[in-house]
């Protein structure tokens, strides 16, 4: 049987039985002696030996085979996993993550390093030698059923495969694999043959199993499988009238026929496809209701206008297709949250709140990488040394908590820690030191918000944890590249908190056009405090949140590498007239002046090529209804730019 076209379906079990080993593990690691997630461990090695074994991946198949048998002992005689066993399995999974990368890339699994194999050989070794003698009972395997004569005891299974799984003959293959691992399959109706060619009539299948693992075993195998809409277990030699094992809530009968379905599995290629249409239906809606405007007919404004509804509809209906559990994002966080720990000897406990939560799956991709430096930041620099803790009246186990928020727009995130601390103080004399500019008394806040510039850092030497390479200002810019801003709160001894607040989705974005030496350009809506007149004689009248005056006022055009406005008005331009106040941190930070604002609209953002990105501050692209191209200004890049500006021109012009 040729079983290379369940790869992807192979690749998507695998992952998920990583990702719940990975969580399990962690969890025994605070409780050594919980026996249900030792055997939800046990069960996951299995299911990985029995798929990989079908798909031919002996390697991985031989790898699960040795850490499953780990698990033995601990299974048989409710033996606690040590940390030595538990650091070995994470190993084992890390070794398997490669395998899958392997299988990914076209490529057969290569063997497990020795040294991973042997120190689990070693374990094995050591378990046999501590292992009850040889005539003790084992325990009675729960819900077992011998024959009276002494034999194996038989079971009967009926298996009905989902409606909505697109490879039912695999699904049942996989079963009586796994099936065979617990005993010995007598009977498989329809045939093995017909299961092996990939081809199945109708969802029912039936096996004969003679097993002295019990039903608990054999329902653990059958809660290892995907895509099973029910199954019936029962002894053989049951009586007519004897209630059935159901593992279902109702007992309603076995039918072969198509059944309905609620859900369907779509590829994310194709989620996209329908995003990315959706963004040109919305480009579209644009330019027809720009034609309306111009156009003294009623009929097609009113058209437009309910073709604006049903596109929104529409949009909105796309978007909560691509919606995914945050659950996707934090999943692995406990085993780097752990590891961190270990490393710097420190003990963390990592909690998650809200994990439930549905998000784009553009965002839960995008903040990947910002959650765990945020993550990293705050085991290596925000929680202390048992030591230090317990000096400062603190449990030695120190408290991470990863919560999630959702709103009807937006959602937000908060780490926090109970840790240290920020020293605002400290960061002030970090910021002088480096000559940051800054106000003449700044306030805590402000003073905290300097953590986010590019370079700094309180520390003077660099771990290999967080202090190197990629710092907060890339936390920052990330964050406010998905139309989000960051902050953060902090009490010096209670702890830091680091706030991200962002939309609901990547797709679409509000901003404001405006129109600068003659080009038209887009700023994202959320970072525009608000739009003034420019006063005659280029006098400044924008003023920040605080009233407090915003000086100077910057040319955009000419901030952007065009000639001076003067220059450009004496060629014909049209003179600067209005002033854009852009915020930075909560706070009025720069004032642009354009020639005009053109608008407030929403457009479908697409990504800034690499040429482009260097050019100027730019972090995005999008085309109006009418085919227009416009560039999304990247606010911070233009802040930046502004105050070397200034510095290199003290007075402004």
């Amino acid at each position: 049987m040729d079983m290379s076209k369940y790869k992807s379906l192979f690749m998507s079990d695998t992952t998920e039985h990583l990702d719940a080993l990975e969580a399990d593990l962690v969890q025994i690691e605070r409780d050594p002696a919980d026996k249900s997630r030792i055997n939800e461990v046990f069960r996951h090695m299995h299911s990985i030996k029995g798929m990989a074994g079908s798909m031919g991946y002996d390697e991985m198949a031989r790898l699960a085979h040795r850490l499953e048998d780990m698990m033995i002992p601990h299974r048989q005689h409710e033996k606690p996993l040590s940390g030595d066993e538990i650091d070995l399995l994470l190993r084992g999974l890390d070794e398997f993550r490669n395998q899958l990368d392997q299988v990914r890339d076209g490529k057969v699994p290569r063997p497990a390093h020795e040294d991973l194999l042997v120190a689990a050989d070693k374990i094995l070794r050591g378990a046999q030698l501590q292992a009850p003698p040889a005539g003790e009972p084992p325990g009675e395997p729960e819900g077992e059923c011998r024959a009276v004569d002494g034999t194996m005891p038989v079971f009967k299974i009926e298996l009905v495969i989902s409606a909505q799984s697109g490879t039912p003959a695999v699904r049942a293959f996989l079963a009586y694999r796994r099936l065979s691992e617990t005993g010995k399959v007598i009977e498989v109706v329809p045939g093995l043959a017909q299961l092996r060619s990939g081809h199945l009539e109708g969802r029912l299948v039936r096996f004969r199993l003679a097993t002295d693992r019990g039903l608990a075993e054999i329902k653990r195998v059958f809660n290892t499988l995907v895509e099973v809409e029910r199954f019936v277990v029962e002894p053989e030699d049951a009586p007519a009238d004897r209630e059935q094992t159901l593992f279902e809530k109702a007992r309603s009968p076995l039918k072969t026929g198509r059944q309905k379905s609620d859900t369907v599995r779509v590829q994310t290629e194709l989620l996209d496809f329908f995003v990315d249409s959706i963004g040109e239906l919305i480009t579209l809606r644009s330019h027809f209701e720009q034609l309306a405007e111009r156009i003294e007919a009623p009929t097609l404004r009113e058209g437009v206008r309910r073709l604006g509804k049903v596109v929104r509809r529409l949009h909105d209906r796309v978007m909560e297709i691509r919606m995914v559990p945050i659950s996707l994002l934090t999943q692995r966080l406990p085993r780097v949250c752990r590891d961190i720990a270990r490393s710097r000897g420190k003990q963390v406990q990592f909690e998650v709140e809200g994990e439930n939560a549905e998000l784009d799956r553009a965002l839960v991709e995008a903040l990947d990488t910002p959650i765990l430096h945020l993550l990293r930041n705050a085991v290596d620099h925000g929680i202390e040394t048992p030591d230090q803790r317990r000096r400062g009246g603190k449990s030695p186990l120190g408290k991470i908590k990863l919560a999630v928020k959702r709103s009807a727009e937006r959602f937000e995130i908060v780490l926090s820690d109970d840790g240290g601390g920020i020293d605002a103080g400290l960061v002030l004399s970090r910021a002088a030191e480096m000559n940051i500019p800054m106000s003449e008394n700044p306030s805590p806040s402000e003073a905290l918000a300097m953590i986010f510039r590019p370079g700094f850092s309180t520390r003077t030497g660099a771990t290999e944890i967080s202090g190197r390479g990629v710092g907060l200002d890339a936390v920052k810019m990330e964050v406010e590249r998905m139309g989000g801003r960051v902050s953060v709160r902090s009490e010096p001894g209670l702890g830091t908190s680091f706030v991200l607040d962002l939309p609901l989705t990547l797709a679409i974005l509000q901003v404001l056009l405006v129109e600068s030496g003659g080009v038209l350009l887009a700023l994202p809506a959320s970072r525009v405090l608000k739009v003034t007149a420019i006063d005659e004689g280029r006098k400044i009248a924008s003023h920040g949140s605080d009233g407090s005056t915003i000086d100077p006022l910057i040319d955009l055009a000419e901030l952007l590498g065009g000639v001076p406005a003067g220059q450009r008005q004496s060629e014909g331009e049209e003179a600067l007239s209005e002033s854009v106040v852009i915020e930075q941190d909560g706070q009025a930070a720069l004032a642009l002046a354009v020639q005009h604002v053109a608008g407030h609209v929403e457009v479908v953002l697409k990504g800034v090529g690499s040429l482009l990105a260097r050019l100027g501050p730019f972090n995005g692209t999008t085309v109006l209804g009418d085919g227009r191209p416009v560039l999304l200004l990247d606010v911070d890049a233009v802040i930046t730019r502004a105050h070397s500006a200034m510095r290199e021109k003290p007075n402004g012009s």
